[in-house]
């Protein structure tokens, strides 16, 4: 597809054409969720299942991509497959209007490849986690909070989200909240991550976590426990 040719200088025809046989499974709408769906379709990934319960509402006004004075009030998973569609209106967008909670391991996609975490509360990516344990899958990680962000692929089992959290009951986000361009450059490092995964780069973070600070723009690399 002409469309899409243009990932080929980068990613190689081969790649292009394994991103453009997968399916990714991706679990919130919001700043980052948004902007990992843009670049999924733009990648030319053919399935996409969206999984968020909640509707669009004037806070998400400052960071969320697809939010605007015509969409408050409306429900994400509805507008985000709308948008897709008009970018590739070949990719099959597959909706969940619900939360993750309610989702069984039966009723989890096989074809998915991966599941993606971009979600903005600790007990709810730790449930994921444990969850692509339970379907065994990977886990695409991402987490946002005022100029901070992290990213990284974590296998099934390994538990680096409960090591990374323990107890904590809620992230630096509480009280940072989360800026207009914060959850735009993690998010995009989460579909940067899905291509390296889905085209088998031996560079991509798995089982390992990068960790961004965007006020002091310094980047490193934590690795998780063998």
């Amino acid at each position: 597809m002409e469309a899409f040719q243009k990932n080929e200088g980068t990613l190689g025809k081969k790649g292009v054409e394994r991103l453009r046989d997968s399916s990714a499974f991706l679990v919130g709408l919001g700043g980052l969720g948004g902007f990992v769906a843009n670049g999924l379709v733009r990648l030319g990934v053919k399935r996409l299942y969206l999984v968020d319960c909640d509707v669009y509402e004037e806070s998400n006004l400052n960071r969320q991509l697809f939010s605007s004075q015509m969409t408050i009030g409306k429900k994400k998973t509805s507008i985000v497959k709308k948008e897709l569609s008009l970018v590739n209106p070949g990719a099959e967008i597959v909706t969940f209007d619900m939360r993750i909670e309610e989702l069984t391991a039966d009723d989890f996609p096989k074809d998915a490849a991966i599941i993606i975490d971009a979600v903005d509360n600790i007990a709810t990516k730790l449930h994921l986690e444990a969850f692509a344990k339970k379907v065994g899958r990977c886990l695409l990680h991402g987490a946002i909070g005022g100029w901070y962000g992290q990213i990284g692929i974590i296998s099934p089992g390994k538990g680096l989200l409960r090591e990374i959290y323990g107890e904590k009951a809620a992230g630096i986000e509480k009280e940072m909240e989360n800026p207009t361009f914060t959850p735009a450059v993690v998010g995009n490092l989460m579909v940067a991550e899905y291509a390296k995964f889905i085209t088998k780069n031996d560079n991509v973070l798995l089982d390992r976590i990068l960790y961004v600070d965007l006020e002091e723009q310094s980047y490193h690399i934590l690795f998780g426990k063998d």
